[in-house]
């Protein structure tokens, strides 16, 4: 059971970055901020993954097999290292949520096997008229659930199913600040930041592809 499950999760971990970089605004004015996570729980192993990117570059992994990667290089001050600390900060709380997500969902199914619980939620900035842009999707068992839609502030069961899990999100009054805060203000503060302090990667990385 467990060798199987990892082997699941390694090729959707795969899959997340395939998606991320397949999925990337075209307009080159319009950055983003990608933020996917994975969750599981079974019998046997439960298992976490976190990953950040700006645009096709990695800024954070995590995986709780194999642990967290190591700071950048082009991260290389002490101010830029202090950002990287606090975004892995935010995502060790979002480990918490995406726990909890998996438990409760397993737990409304009356569900005893291995399930997953995948988000993918991202901030976009269009560099020459400013504006923003959000969104969160949830998908459970590989299949859309439930998804954050941060203009109307509202969450959207995407399945009847998911009616219980949306209506648990819309009692929390704290958790929806949280997330508003969060796509509105956080996401574009780290990606203006983000942007700007992987300049040269990105160059480098330009100058790889074009040949």
């Amino acid at each position: 059971m467990q060798g199987s499950l990892l082997e699941m999760l390694d090729r959707i971990y795969h899959a997340f970055m395939v998606l991320t970089l397949f999925f990337q605004p075209h307009q080159a004015a319009i950055h983003s901020l990608h933020g996917r996570s994975l969750a599981t729980q079974g019998t046997s192993y439960p298992k976490n993954i976190q990953v950040i990117m700006v645009d096709d570059i990695i800024v954070y992994q995590y995986n709780s097999a194999t642990g967290e990667s190591s700071v950048p290089k082009w991260l290389n001050h002490s101010e830029d290292v202090l950002l990287w600390r606090e975004i892995r900060s935010t995502l060790r709380y979002n480990q918490f949520i995406m726990d909890t997500a998996v438990r409760l969902t397993s737990e409304r199914f009356n569900q005893s096997q291995d399930h997953i619980y995948q988000v993918h939620g991202q901030c976009h900035l269009n560099t020459e008229d400013e504006s923003i842009s959000g969104r969160s999707l949830h998908a459970y068992e590989g299949k859309d659930f439930v998804s954050f839609d941060v203009t109307s502030r509202t969450w959207i069961a995407v399945a009847s199913e998911a009616v219980f899990y949306k209506r648990k999100r819309e009692e929390n009054n704290e958790d929806l600040f949280r997330l508003v805060y969060h796509y509105e203000i956080q996401c574009i503060d780290w990606l203006k930041k983000l942007l700007h302090l992987s300049k040269e990667k990105r160059k480098e990385k330009g100058r790889r592809n074009s040949k």
